[in-house]
Parts: C-alpha cells; sequence; structure tokens
C-alpha cells in the first residue's frame, strides 16, 4: 500500500474499531462526546467479585484492576490490599478515588473494569470497551450495577495440560494457518450487552510462551475453531524437543478444552529452523522478489506479491531450482539448505559460506500443486539506483533483475551480470545464458523449464495469471500471439492506465517493472537526447545509455518458442502497445543499435526495475 493511505487506514482502524462506530460513540441524548462537560472526579466503594468455578479462585493482596469510565486518561488502577479481601477470597471491596463514571441513557452501568491491569491497553476514548494487549493471558473484564458492583467474565477460553520433560518454553500452531490467538483483544461488557470478542487484532497463527510449573493453560479467545487441530511443541533453551499434535477439529468453548496429562503422546521432531533467529525480509511490504546478501535464516509472509492476500492451505515448502547464473555445476543446497512453512510465514535458511546466485521457492498444497512461488535474488553485492542523467525519466536499478553483479564497461560482459528473463506479465523468472552469445541455459539444480503451447486459458479472464502462478517453470509458448487473453492492467500495470504495483509485478519492495516515462530509452524514437548516449561494443557484449551510463549485457532473450536468441538485448516495458494486437514495447538492441522494440508478450526478456514508492 501506497503510504499516502497508510496513516489513513491506521487513523480509520483506530477511530473506527477500537474508538468504537460513531453512532456508538454518541450517547442516545444526542450530546456528542467531544462537547460534553468535563466529568468531576469521585470516591465510591467498589465490590470485586471472581466468577463461579473460575481459574482464579481468589483475590490476593497486590492484585492490580483497571477501573475507567469513558476516557482512559481518567483510568485509575487499583491495588489490592490484603484487608480489601474477604476470607474466602471471592470478592474485593474497597473505597476507590478520581472515578469518573461514564453515564449513558442507553445502558445502566458507568464503570467498567479489566484485569489483570498489565494486560490493559486503553485507547484514548475507550467508553464501555476495555482492550486487553495479548489473548494469551488470564483475562477478567466486568461493568458496575447499581451497587457498585463488579461482576467479572473470563475473557478467555483456555487449553489446559501437563507435561512431564525437560523443557522450559512451547509454541502451539493451528493447522492450515489457523488462527491461535492475537495481539490484542477488545471486549465490550456492559449491563444490556456481553460480548468477550467485540474487535480482534493482529491474528497469530502460532502462540508462544513460557511453561510454568504443575498445570498448564494456553489462552484463545473464546469460540475459537482449529479445523485441522494445531501442534503443540516444546522447547528446552530453543532447541526443539517433543511435540503434541492434534489433527482433527478443536473447538474452544468458553469451558475451555483439558487435554490431561500428554506427556505419553509426546513424539520426537526436529525444528528444521530455528524461527525465533529469521530475519523478516518484508518489514516495509510484501512483494514476488526478496533480496539476500550474506547467510542466515530469513522468512516472509505468504502472500500475493505485494499484497495482503493469502495464498492458500499451505501443506509443503519447495526449492524449485537453484542457478549460479553461469555455466558452472551448481552443488544443490548451496543457495538455500532449509524451507520450512510456519504460521503465515515461508523460512529458509543460506547457508555459510554465502555463495551468490538465484533460486525459485515455492508453497504447496495437500495435492502437491504450487500455490505461490518467491524468486530468492541472492547477488554478491546489493544492486543500486541511479537516475542515470534522467535516462529513464526516473531512478532505475543499476543491474538488471537477477543479475549477481554489474555490467562493468570496458571488459567482457560477465554472464552473472545477465540477469533473468521474464514473459510480459509474469512474475515468475526464467534462466538467462551461461555466457555471451550462447543458445544455452546456464546451469542449474532443480525443475528444468517445460513450455506449453496454447493460452492458458481461451477466455477474457484474469483467472489466466491465477493459473499461471501454479506453473512457475512452464515457459508459455505461443507464436506470434500473446500467451493469455487478460487486461493487461491485471498483469504488470499499463503505467499509462494504473499507475499501480500488482500482485504479479516481479520485483522487490521499493520497485516495479521499468517504463514510467516511456517515451526515453524505452522508446529512443521519442527522445533523441536519450539515444544520443546511447554505445555499444558488441564484441564484449554490452551497452551503455544515459550520461552518466547506465551499463547493460547484451544478453539476448528467449524466443517464444521458448529456445534462447544469443543475440542483442530486449529489455521489457510496462506498456502496451494497444493499437496492435499481442504487441509490447520494449528497450530494443540489435546488430549494435537502439530500436523501439514492439515485441510479443510471448518472448522471455529481461527487466530493468525502476524505484517506486509502495
Amino acid at each position: 500500500m501506497k503510504k499516502i493511505f497508510a496513516s489513513l487506514a491506521i487513523l480509520s482502524t483506530v477511530a473506527v474499531l477500537f474508538s468504537c462506530a460513531q453512532k456508538e460513540n454518541t450517547p442516545s441524548g444526542g450530546e456528542t462526546p467531544g462537547k460534553k462537560q468535563e466529568v468531576e472526579p469521585v470516591s465510591l466503594p467498589l465490590t470485586f467479585v471472581l466468577p463461579a468455578n473460575a481459574e482464579k479462585t481468589a483475590w490476593v493482596a497486590g492484585d492490580k484492576i483497571v477501573v475507567h469510565g469513558e476516557y482512559a486518561k481518567d483510568q485509575v488502577t487499583v491495588t489490592l490490599a490484603a484487608g480489601d479481601i474477604s476470607s474466602d477470597g471471592k470478592t474485593a471491596s474497597l473505597t476507590v478515588d478520581g472515578l469518573k463514571p461514564y453515564v449513558r441513557e442507553d445502558v445502566g452501568s458507568t464503570l467498567y473494569a479489566g484485569y489483570p491491569a498489565d494486560a490493559v491497553d486503553l485507547l484514548p476514548h475507550c467508553f464501555f470497551y476495555t482492550k486487553f494487549n495479548t489473548s494469551n493471558r488470564y483475562l477478567l473484564a466486568a461493568c458496575n450495577d447499581a451497587q457498585n458492583k463488579f461482576q467479572f467474565m473470563e475473557v478467555c477460553s483456555r487449553l489446559s495440560f501437563s507435561v512431564n520433560g525437560d523443557f522450559d518454553s512451547y509454541a502451539i500452531t493451528g493447522r492450515k494457518d489457523a488462527v491461535t490467538g492475537y495481539e490484542a483483544l477488545q471486549v465490550k461488557i456492559t449491563d444490556k450487552e456481553q460480548n468477550l470478542n467485540q474487535y480482534r487484532q493482529g491474528a497469530l497463527v502460532t502462540v508462544t510462551g513460557k511453561l510454568a510449573s504443575g498445570a498448564q493453560a494456553i489462552y484463545v479467545p473464546a469460540g475459537t475453531v482449529l479445523p485441522s487441530g494445531f501442534d503443540l511443541k516444546f522447547f528446552k533453551d530453543g532447541e526443539a524437543k517433543k511435540v503434541y499434535t492434534e489433527k482433527e477439529e478443536v473447538s474452544f468453548k468458553e469451558s475451555g478444552l483439558d487435554l490431561g496429562d500428554i506427556t505419553a503422546d509426546l513424539t520426537g521432531f526436529q525444528q528444521a529452523i530455528d524461527v525465533t533467529k529469521a530475519v523478516n525480509l518484508a518489514p516495509d511490504g510484501n512483494a514476488n522478489c526478496y533480496i539476500v546478501t550474506e547467510p542466515g535464516i530469513y522468512k516472509f509472509p505468504t502472500v500475493k506479491g505485494n499484497s495482503s492476500k493469502s495464498v492458500g492451505s499451505v501443506e509443503s515448502t519447495n526449492v524449485l531450482w537453484e542457478t549460479w547464473n553461469n555455466g558452472e555445476t551448481v552443488t544443490e543446497g548451496s543457495l538455500i539448505s532449509i524451507t520450512m512453512f510456519e504460521g503465515g510465514q515461508f523460512y529458509f535458511e543460506v547457508p555459510s559460506p554465502f555463495h551468490a546466485g538465484n533460486a525459485l521457492v515455492a508453497v504447496l498444497d495437500e495435492n502437491e500443486t504450487i500455490l505461490w512461488s518467491w524468486h530468492i535474488w541472492m547477488p554478491e553485492t546489493a544492486p543500486t539506483a541511479d537516475e542515470y542523467g534522467y535516462a529513464a525519466g526516473c531512478k532505475i536499478m543499476s543491474r538488471n533483475l537477477g543479475a549477481l553483479v554489474d555490467t562493468q564497461p570496458g571488459v567482457m560482459a560477465d554472464p552473472r551480470s545477465f540477469g533473468l528473463f521474464y514473459q510480459w506479465g509474469r512474475k515468475d523468472p526464467f534462466l538467462g545464458p551461461k555466457e555471451a552469445g550462447s543458445d544455452e541455459s546456464a546451469t542449474f539444480v532443480g525443475t528444468a523449464m517445460t513450455t506449453y503451447s496454447e493460452r492458458v486459458t481461451q477466455d477474457q479472464s484474469s483467472d489466466d495469471l491465477e493459473d499461471t502462478a501454479a506453473m512457475p517453470t512452464t515457459f508459455l509458448t505461443v507464436t506470434g500471439a500473446d500467451w493469455n487473453l487478460i487486461d493487461d492492467r491485471e498483469a504488470w500495470g499499463d503505467q499509462e492506465r494504473s499507475n499501480k504495483k500488482t500482485i504479479y509485478d516481479p520485483c522487490p519492495y521499493g520497485y516495479r517493472v521499468g517504463g514510467r516515462k516511456r517515451g526515453q530509452f524505452y522508446e529512443p524514437d521519442k527522445n533523441p537526447a536519450v539515444a544520443a548516449t546511447f554505445s555499444a561494443d558488441v564484441e564484449k557484449a554490452y551497452y551503455l545509455i544515459g550520461n552518466p551510463s547506465a551499463a547493460f549485457p547484451l544478453c539476448g532473450y528467449l524466443n517464444e518458442d521458448g529456445t534462447y536468441y544469443a543475440d542483442g538485448a530486449l529489455v521489457w516495458n510496462t506498456h502496451m502497445d494497444h493499437d496492435t494486437a499481442n504487441s509490447t514495447y520494449c528497450m530494443l538492441v540489435s546488430d549494435g543499435v537502439l530500436k523501439k522494440g514492439q515485441k510479443s508478450r510471448s518472448i522471455g526478456a529481461s527487466i530493468r526495475c525502476e524505484t517506486y514508492d509502495e
């Protein structure tokens, strides 16, 4: 999402969801909360009552309870003393100063409470809502009655169990990406309504915690259903030890679920990747390509491109292929040694020593159908961006997408600077040639490229692109035509008609397929001044454009039939020629001459990403 919308989205979420809808914020008498007169604080005798048959059997000295009226700023934290608590511990009574009751015509309750205080996280306008900063805690909430008695309710259900073993922590994960908890939970409890799940924020597939002595409890929002069960893993000092697995549907009623002693049901397992050490590759936003430049453990969310849309029910992961971008024999696992899916995240490990290259990884469903795939770009050094004398009309990358090094003027072009090839509109890459002038691909390990000689479908449906997500190593060979019939804005987004980065854009976060200023070097006939900066060294397989110069390799491209064309170069533009069927503009270099190209979208060509404000 573009930054221009981010603040609006955040404000909207806070104002509408956590701060309540406006129609609920306004008292039925018609007065507006913002115009209310300031309520004078009062002292009131309050009584706090634990639920019957509750997990917490007694109040104890030091327990802290948050009590509030209309505004969070007026909340009072009550600390119980031994003299406040009844002999059976079920009730606590004391006089509390500084209270500001919230009087409304539609409810009789005027004060609201939450326990424990360190889990209560109220927003500026809380009204009769209580927000907690977690769901994996023992949580209580209540409202007062006419006698200022608070009859508390347990907010969450619980998974109870006991276990013997040398463990210090756990991780519970909903199978098939089911949600087990939330980062925040908001409840609405008045004398008219008791809603324990009024709003949930930050869904968590995996919830972790420390093991206590004796009986254990993991708390989940009441009513949580895990359709395919869960995995409950146990660790010692971060090392995986045992796992308890439920594969059938699990439903958490208000009374909770007691597994009893599960020690005999534990099985051994090896945590493939220490997820606690994973570096998040998408802290700012998602993409179809992620750049890694050193060994380590990494993760990214399993969503479609730059969207937040889940790829579906993941059963397994796979490395489809690895390449070093030249003719050397590739060692399997030299780029990515382990992959794993957990909690909506794709985890992978890059072994040491680091080896530059490219890999394509994927997630699959239970039928081993590919749901989505991602390009892991592992260059020797991270690419940079420059304007190159504004030759492209904006900043562009210093190398082609997938290139491991920049093309260096004056020397023979290194095949590692060639990058990867893409059919127009598709997100998944195909291998470049193993060396300049070669009609053979770079060497690789993994799944070989196959070809498919028909359009994906024969109608004008955007499902065509969805179909290609399941076939990322298949080159669609449709001679003299497009490989599909979709509207181009569903693919890379023709920037003359849509300036948004699409979920099929193959560039990393912060970049998109080039072409914002198509009249620059992408169509040199429209800008003679830029075209005049062009020079080529065909023998050394590179060309230059711009001042200062951007260097491009003469790396050829893939013909419509999937064979390699060894001469020249072709760089895709997002813009399409709408007057010529199946034609797309590109920067074409042929016989050492820069030309405006109009090529079939079935060709596999290079991409030079341009900067993009996400």
